[in-house]
Parts: C-alpha cells; structure tokens; sequence
C-alpha cells in the first residue's frame, strides 16, 4: 500500500508538473534550442478565433537514427525511433536503469519544434532492467500548435526511487532530429486576442475549449521573442484573488513559444465550472536571475 501511495505521489507529480519542470536546464536548453531553431518569423494577429482540440490527424514524423542520447552510473538512455497513431505521436527509447533499487522515470514535458509541449509520460522500471517505451505527445495538442511536421525533440527525464519518491537524477535536455529537419520550416499561428506583451513576449488567447470531463479552458499562445529565458506567471487580482486561482507557471527558453492551457480553481481547490468574470494579470521575470520585468493590467476572461 506504502509503494501504491507514493507512486501515485509521482504520478501526480508528473501530470502536473509542467510548470514546475520547466524551471531547471534553463541555460542548457535555452543554447540548444537556438541552435536548431525551426521557426520562422512570427507576426502576430488580432483576428479572434476558436481553437480546435479535436484534430488528431498524426503528424508526418520521419525517422530517427537510434543513438545513445545520455549515460551516467545511473541510467542509459536510447533514442530508438519515433512513431504516431490516431491519439498520439511517441518518440520511441529505451531506458536501462543501472541501479539497485526500482525507479519511476517521468517526463513533464518536451520542445517539439520550439513549442513547449506537454505529456504525461511516467513508467516504472525494474532495479538493473531496462525498458523499450515511448514518451507520448496528444496529436491535438501538436495540431493545435500547427505542428504537422515533426523536427526536432527536446527533452528532460527524471528518475525517482519507487520505494521512496525521492529524486534519484534529472537528465540535461536531450535532443532528437528526425530527418525531416531541414525539409520544413515551422509556422507560430498567432491568430486570436493580444493579451498584453512587453519585453519582447507576447500572450495571445488563441480560444476556450474543455478537458476531457468539461471543465472550462482558456488556450494562451505565449511567444517568446527576447534573447533570454523568460519566466511567465500570472495570478488572480481583484474580488477573485480571494476566492479563487489559476495554475499558471513557465519557463520559456529564447525564440520558443508555448500553447498553454488555463484551468481556474475556487479557495478550496475545486476546478471552476466557467472563467466568465475571473480577473488577473500577467508577470514577467527573468529566466536566469529571477529580477521582476514587468506587471500587466489586471485583464478579465
């Protein structure tokens, strides 16, 4: 029972870490995102429009040389390929764990042609076992983002021990090219509402859909346009800072962008039925020293 409880700590962790995830490797994946940079230029649009969350169509991935992408004393990690069905796309690796004791690896979330994308990767691998499985991303989530072509992959695993839930390691950014890299260049659909923008990072409501169990969404594109690691946060301001909150948190290296989904929750913690009214604001920090950039209006959905 101890083992089921603390697991299910991790997974927890893992669903809703990608705020929180975000923030380590900053510098790391901040130079190798500039590196292989295949976004084109980005002009943003005042054209208000509703997002689609129900495309799945699976986008053209290519093929991925198989490579050893990281190996310490604790664990070898393997690209092995890349794959998608009508739900997901998945870059397929195999992880080896080189420790005594059983891990829980998870991944919260990835850059896939500069978008920082979430997923809800999380498996168990057995003490001095390894594994062939696939860190899966939501196809509607990648239509949404206008990624139909798949580049390159960008990503962060972390290793907790299974009897414990302590942090066993965090891999640096690992990064995958397929070889349709250079065959492409990624669009940013900035159609919507400009939120506010300031120090070059723009937040633009793109639309509002609903998860899977209808609770209320508000989708924001954010683009980050500086030279610089950007930390973009926002709370609630007004009548509604004291009766509820949003989840809102991320770390955006320099030239990526993010398509985020906003979620509202009351004082007790219970998700909000409608966003209709709720009143906040957006702030900007610095991704490397954490100065205070800049504060916006308080803003209403």
């Amino acid at each position: 029972m101890k083992k089921r409880i603390l697991l299910f700590s991790i997974l927890c962790f893992s669903l809703t870490g990608c705020q929180a995830a975000s923030s380590f490797g900053d510098s790391h994946i901040s130079s190798v995102l500039s590196d292989t940079s295949v976004v084109s230029d980005i002009e943003i649009s005042s054209i208000t429009s509703e997002l689609d969350l129900s495309d799945y169509t699976s986008p053209e991935t290519g093929s991925v040389t198989s490579q050893t992408l990281f190996e310490n004393e604790q664990i070898r990690i393997l690209a092995e390929g890349i794959e998608t069905d009508s739900d997901s796309t998945y870059l397929e690796i195999t992880i080896e764990n080189l420790l005594q004791e059983d891990i829980v690896v998870s991944c919260s979330e990835a850059y896939i042609n500069d978008y920082l994308i979430c997923s809800d990767f999380h498996t168990e691998i057995p003490a001095e076992d390894s594994l062939l499985t696939g860190i899966n991303f939501s196809n509607a989530d990648l239509n949404a983002c206008d990624i139909r072509t798949i580049g390159v992959i960008s990503f962060s695993l972390a290793g907790f021990d299974y009897d414990t839930a302590d942090l066993l390691f965090e891999t640096p950014y690992l990064q995958v090219e397929t070889d349709l890299k250079d065959s492409f260049t990624q669009t940013v659909n900035t159609d919507g509402e400009l939120l506010w923008e300031s120090n070059n990072v723009s937040f633009i409501l793109r639309g509002f859909s609903h998860d899977s169990d209808f609770n209320p969404l508000a989708a924001i594109l954010i683009v980050n346009r500086s030279d610089k690691a950007i930390f973009a946060d926002a709370e609630t301001t007004g009548d509604s800072a004291s009766s509820a909150y949003i989840d809102f948190g991320y770390m955006l290296p320099a030239g990526t962008q993010a398509l985020v989904y906003v979620r509202g929750f009351d004082a007790n913690g219970t998700l909000l039925d409608s966003l209709d009214g709720l009143s906040y604001h957006f702030m900007l920090s610095d991704g490397e020293t954490w100065d205070d950039l800049a504060t916006s209006d308080s803003l209403t959905f």
